[in-house]
């Protein structure tokens, strides 16, 4: 009877855990995606987005940090990469820094799916 109650409460702290990493993945996506859509309105509004870029960019850190407990590191590095060239692109008023934006807020909804558990992953 103890292996019943021991194997019910590892599964029971896996379960909280996994939930409880969902919560802060998801709740920091949605801070990043707020923030993003602050960047564009300023930049399609035509005015310079260097306050709102930069605490997009601070929030990011915060982000990794918390997520990169429970994520793999070569999906975070490749969003970082992502955050670290968007001042540059601003500075260069490139056409892609709506896209590339955009792209870090898409590689962060992946990185969100990729961390829900499945059925079939777990058999």
């Amino acid at each position: 009877m103890k292996r019943l109650y021991l194997c019910i409460s590892i599964m029971t702290v896996i379960v909280l855990s996994s939930a409880a990493s969902l919560w802060v993945i998801r709740s920091g996506n949605e801070q990043l995606y707020s923030l993003a859509a602050e960047v564009k309105y300023v930049y399609g509004k035509g005015e310079d987005p260097s306050a709102e870029l930069k605490e997009f960019c601070d929030c990011w850190e915060k982000y990794y940090v918390r997520v990169s407990y429970f994520a793999a590191s070569d999906s975070l590095n490749t969003v970082y990469s992502g955050v670290f060239r968007l001042q540059r692109l601003l500075e260069e008023d490139s056409d892609e820094f709506i896209p590339e934006l955009e792209s870090i807020c898409g590689q962060t909804k992946m990185l969100y799916r990729s961390q829900f558990p499945h059925l079939y992953s777990v058999l």
